[in-house]
């Protein structure tokens, strides 16, 4: 995984050691725990769907982040996995704008609902062998790497 999106930044006109943006001493500190940075990618991960060539759809490094993302599908998909396993924040907490029924609950407009990520990134009812590191999870039968 790692070999594949190094090649995927490579295509994309960056070169993850030559720039001293991506050096890790450069990385302010937000004080947020980033859980998913030092980790590796544990054995096993499945290598089907990883690219024999990777594409070279973006012809300069300088483009804005959303549309450089967009270009490199295993990278976006591995941020998503990543925060998925080791989510930021504990909960996400919204107020429904209008009256909604969640699994037969009616839940009145204005109250406060909340998730659990890191419980929710590993209910297995939501995403198949939830403790396995698993990108193309993310990917669609659409997306090429």
């Amino acid at each position: 995984v790692q070999r594949a999106l190094r090649e995927e930044l490579r295509a994309a006109g960056g070169d993850p050691k030559r720039d001293p943006k991506n050096d890790p001493k450069n990385a302010p500190n937000s004080g947020v725990p980033n859980w998913g940075v030092p980790k590796r990618v544990p054995e096993g991960v499945p290598n089907e769907g990883v690219p024999n060539g990777v594409p070279k759809r973006v012809p300069e490094a300088a483009r804005p982040l959303p549309e450089l993302l967009g270009a490199l599908p295993l990278l976006k998909a591995a941020i998503k996995e990543t925060l998925r396993l080791y989510p930021v924040g504990i909960t996400v907490q919204r107020y429904p704008a209008t009256d909604v029924v969640l699994h037969n609950y009616r839940v009145p407009k204005g109250t406060l609902c909340q998730v659990a990520l890191y419980a929710m990134g590993r209910c297995p009812d939501v995403f198949p062998q939830p403790e396995r590191y698993d990108p193309w999870r993310w990917l669609g039968k659409d997306d090429t790497v």
